[in-house]
């Protein structure tokens, strides 16, 4: 199909002919071209095309390979690093308020909903870590097993997963010790038992 002539009126142009939907479309509808050397300065085709065009290029073999190269080196830049990060901390919002609701989105203790936080209640959190990721510090694969493992299994299974206010979660690690006392007490006794002499 060939290029319909516009008319000259001596008036600024308000559309452009897309090479890509082979139609006029507005001015609008085109993204500036910044590459050098060029007489025009808006792409051959229109937004939508190009958009079109992208998804159906990214799943052949050769863009597939293009966009994997582009997206290292833009992960090495200074603005890929910042959008890598805000998109994971993004997906860990979500993953933590997906798993929140799925437990009941509420303190089991006294019903707080905010500030909430995860909790094993046979405080073997540490030994759960490690089974799953291998580190005993916190991990977001133990996140990821709370969302995909069934609700029967994290509420009463081994390591059973309950959700505590940021005060309830504190007070039970301070205060209750290995032997129902309190921990500081408890503590305390320890170092002058230790510290008597025979």
């Amino acid at each position: 199909m060939r290029k319909p002539k516009l008319e000259q009126t001596g008036e600024p142009y308000t559309e452009l002919w897309c090479s890509g939907c082979q139609a006029f479309h507005l001015i609008s509808s085109f993204a500036n071209d910044h590459r050098a050397n060029r007489a025009r300065q808006h792409q051959a085709s229109c937004k939508v095309y190009m958009a079109i065009y992208a998804k159906k290029y990214a799943k052949t073999a050769a863009g597939k390979d293009v966009f994997a190269k582009s997206s290292k080196k833009y992960a090495k830049t200074p603005n890929g690093i910042k959008m890598r990060k805000k998109h994971t901390w993004r997906y860990i919002d979500r993953l933590r308020s997906s798993v929140r609701q799925k437990l009941g989105g509420h303190c089991t203790r006294c019903g707080e909903k905010v500030n909430l936080e995860f909790d094993h209640v046979n405080d073997n959190g540490k030994f759960h870590r490690i089974k799953l990721s291998g580190r005993s510090r916190g991990s977001w694969a133990e996140v990821r097993w709370m969302r995909d493992a069934p609700l029967e299994e994290v509420l009463y299974g081994k390591y059973a997963i309950q959700l505590l206010c940021n005060e309830c979660h504190r007070t039970k690690h301070q205060w209750a010790g290995p032997d129902g006392r309190p921990q500081q007490i408890s503590l305390c006794l320890e170092q002058s038992t230790h510290g008597r002499k025979a």
